[in-house]
């Protein structure tokens, strides 16, 4: 009998045949309408608080200011390229390291890891939705609005418009980007 190799959400044995994948899935809380709302917000707002205050905090020199260049400004200097789109994994990683030590702290071994898993599965969901609103035109309602608002981030001003998932944060905290004026 071979022993099964435990990776993070899935049990698998190394001959490829693949449990019952609800085993792997026991420690995590059943979802209901209340933690999809709580989790969705959350990490929209920590999203917002993020690129509001953290990555448009711009120190006039030194390492501050090469280390604002590396996790954001690059991406604001070049918002076209597609290497340049989301944060280097140097940041990223400890990042999230940090952020699943926090919902480990607050929720404990039973809750953190189904928290901390619809938390990474928005991330990459926003991070796919922002480079899709970069390197395409989306065609739909929805997705032009949010296109719009954030190429108005980059080119217009890059004092309002961080919301890019969840551009209700921007009217909540007033920082939703002005119209363009009318040329009469």
């Amino acid at each position: 009998m071979r022993k099964a190799l435990f990776v993070p959400g899935l049990i698998e044995d190394p001959g490829g045949h693949t449990h019952q994948i609800a085993r792997a899935l026991q420690v995590i809380p059943s979802l209901d309408r209340s933690s999809v709302y709580l989790e969705t917000n959350s990490r929209t707002l920590t999203e917002y608080w993020l690129h509001r205050v953290i990555f448009h905090f711009e120190p006039d020199g030194g390492i501050g200011a090469r280390l604002h260049w590396i996790i954001h400004g690059v991406h604001h200097d070049h918002p076209n390229d597609p290497m340049r789109l989301v944060m280097p994994p140097a940041v990223s990683v400890p990042l999230a390291a940090a952020v699943f030590g926090l919902l480990y702290l607050a929720f404990g071994s039973s809750y953190a890891p189904g928290i901390g898993a619809g938390f990474f599965l928005g991330y990459l969901v926003y991070d796919m939705m922002h480079y899709y609103l970069h390197h395409f035109r989306p065609r739909g309602w929805l997705g032009r609005m949010l296109r719009e608002r954030h190429m108005r981030h980059h080119f217009q001003d890059d004092t309002r418009g961080f919301g890019i998932s969840a551009p209700y944060w921007d009217d909540v905290f007033r920082t939703s980007p002005r119209a363009r004026r009318s040329s009469q």
